[in-house]
């Protein structure tokens, strides 16, 4: 089939379809990037339409706003265990200090 056929039978579908249907719109929307694209012997990867972009990005932007709250609670949490660990590693220490202090007077 050649490019110019291609881009009648892209025409007619579009028409086809028409403006109260699901695709007609979408077609219409991307026809011009398909049309350069085939032009370019290149294969045609229509974008999302507009809405389904602008949904695409605001989830997104929630999606990495969550990520954003996860990662700051898990470095609260990281740092609280970790000051209950140097807390505890110093009550170790003192403990230990003190059973090998009392052990070495009794030497």
């Amino acid at each position: 089939m050649t490019k110019p056929t291609e881009l009648e039978l892209l025409d007619r579908t579009i028409a086809a379809f028409g403006p109260n249907s699901y695709l007609g719109p979408w077609l219409a929307e991307v026809r011009d990037e398909l049309r350069q694209t085939i032009l370019a012997d290149l294969t045609p990867r229509p974008r999302l339409p507009r809405e389904a972009y602008a949904e695409a990005v605001r989830t997104m932007t929630e999606a990495n706003a969550a990520a954003d709250e996860i990662r700051a609670r898990a470095i609260e949490a990281a740092a609280t265990i970790r000051q209950t660990a140097d807390r505890d590693l110093t009550e170790l220490r003192r403990r230990t200090r003190a059973v090998l202090e009392q052990a070495a007077s009794r030497l």
